[in-house]
């Protein structure tokens, strides 16, 4: 059960997959198109959204050594530098939220139960989508 600020915050999320101009991807949180440009799977919008209400993530630029030579951003928690993430959310970030798991379970528009890197990654499902799907699994009564 999310407390009414976990449950804003995750409102904050949804809104934020609903209308960001950002570009979707996928395999990690966000991955360096060019130098000004990125995209992003659900999670890193996830780590944008509460790095931009009050936690106070750091984003690294690294090297990625697997799948792409794409630089590729790790979110690392304020409070301990070993809880980063460039895969899935630092714990500390799911924390913020109330989210059980750092990779959050979600139900589908056809309400079975899939992480959300499987809805991004693997259904290919777009933001708007998946911004639905937190919306069904968080914030339904």
């Amino acid at each position: 059960m999310l407390t009414p600020e976990q449950k804003d915050r995750v409102r904050k999320l949804v809104h934020a997959l609903r209308t960001t101009k950002k570009q979707q991807g996928t395999g990690k949180l966000a991955r360096y198109l060019s130098p000004n440009r990125k995209a992003y799977c659900c999670l890193g919008i996830a780590c944008e959204v509460a790095h931009a209400n009050g936690l106070p993530l750091k984003r690294k630029k690294e090297n990625a050594y697997v799948m792409s030579t794409d630089p590729i951003v790790r979110y690392v928690s304020p409070s301990n530098a070993e809880d980063s993430s460039a895969s899935m959310l630092p714990s500390e970030v799911a924390n913020w939220y109330g989210f059980s798991d750092i990779d959050p379970p979600l139900i589908s528009e056809h309400g079975d139960r899939s992480f959300a890197t499987e809805l991004n990654d693997g259904r290919h499902y777009n933001f708007k989508r998946i911004a639905a799907a937190f919306e069904r699994t968080y914030l339904s009564e």
